[in-house]
């Protein structure tokens, strides 16, 4: 597929990656337009999935678009190949994620490829809850952030009432026909990321993909290690809910399920919180009592007072800076008030030249 003749473009983006842009040269000038579109939004995308992941691993990254039908589009470190002589964008996304999670690292045997493709098929989720959010008014408002989550549950409800082959076969346990099975290799594990982002929280989350990333890249990792790794991050670290997320991981990635009978034979049992689970499904916290959700820390606002304060007091106009942080779902904005005036937003720090 990337033996032939191409057009070749290189950049170098601001943090040092340097992408590149390959195009069979018999490609339509039409097409290589529209291929462009999208080939230039890869360090969009990869400064996109580094919020998840941490920063890129490598110090190239890049896609080759070849003429040749190969019926399947492949990555490998750095690089990228599209068939066909065209680029998708959802593929884009998936293929770009496995440079953290199959090339940074790795799984350690064939019967673990589904903790990677599921990883690559989230990202396309994560994708689409992205729109969600731009569409509502942005990624970091609080507005863009409820539709980024409703995005994640409306497809995590859709994948967990679906029947078949994603429940009768165990993502561990493939065998060589059926190690690339969608419903079971990609679509299975990557519902069960987003059970896992409800049960630790976004932020858990994320810091555990990032430590994974720390800890094990330029190597590979065993189902084991991928677990514990969760386990680490859990809210509640007590045994009842580590013996509750151990299984879980068995109901998801272990466990075949008979295909026909009740509800609660078809498919694991144990989802997030916050998730709907109207097909018989149970949420991983409070269900028996034993293991329980942690509350959240509430956010704190500090504020700093320049010039300092002498023995609590301060001289003249002093220059006030509020820091305010919320490790569960971030600052939407801040407010204050002096002397019982009406609050007002905070947008940078103001002078306050006498008290009442």
């Amino acid at each position: 597929n990337s033996i032939g003749n191409y057009e070749l473009l290189e950049r170098k983006s601001a943090d040092g990656i340097t992408y590149y842009e390959v195009q069979g040269s018999a490609i339509t000038v039409a097409q290589k337009a529209k291929n462009k579109e999208v080939m230039d939004q890869q360090e969009d995308i990869t400064h996109f999935q580094e919020r998840f992941n941490g920063p890129f691993p490598f110090t190239t990254d890049g896609v080759v678009i070849g003429v040749p039908r190969a019926s399947f589009e492949e990555e490998m470190q750095g690089k990228i190949t599209f068939n066909g002589g065209s680029i998708g964008l959802t593929t884009f996304n998936h293929e770009n994620m496995h440079q953290w999670w199959g090339d940074s690292v790795s799984e350690s045997n064939f019967n673990e490829t589904f903790f990677k493709e599921g990883m690559a098929r989230l990202s396309e989720y994560l994708m689409a809850a992205r729109t969600a959010a731009t569409t509502a008014g942005g990624l970091d408002t609080p507005a863009g952030e409820a539709a980024f989550d409703a995005s994640l549950t409306a497809r995590f409800h859709t994948n967990y009432i679906a029947t078949g082959t994603m429940w009768t076969r165990a993502p561990s346990n493939p065998t060589p026909v059926t190690l690339f099975s969608t419903p079971t290799t990609y679509n299975r594990p990557a519902t069960a990321y987003i059970a896992l982002r409800q049960i630790l929280g976004k932020d858990n989350f994320a810091a555990v993909l990032k430590q994974v990333q720390r800890e094990y890249g330029g190597s590979s990792i065993h189902e084991a290690q991928w677990e514990a790794a969760f386990a680490e991050h859990m809210p509640n670290q007590s045994p009842a809910c580590r013996s509750r997320l151990n299984q879980f991981f068995t109901e998801w990635f272990d466990t075949e399920f008979a295909a026909a009978g009740s509800a609660e034979s078809l498919r694991p049992q144990l989802t997030g919180p916050g998730l709907d689970v109207s097909a018989a499904g149970t949420t991983f916290y409070n269900a028996d009592g034993t293991c329980k959700r942690v509350a959240p820390p509430p956010p704190v606002t500090t504020a700093t007072i320049s010039p300092n304060a002498v023995e609590g007091k301060v001289v003249g106009p002093a220059t006030v800076s509020l820091q305010a942080t919320d490790p569960n779902s971030g600052i939407a904005k801040t407010e204050f008030k002096v002397d019982g005036k009406a609050f007002a937003t905070y947008t940078g720090p103001f002078t306050v030249t006498g008290f009442a």
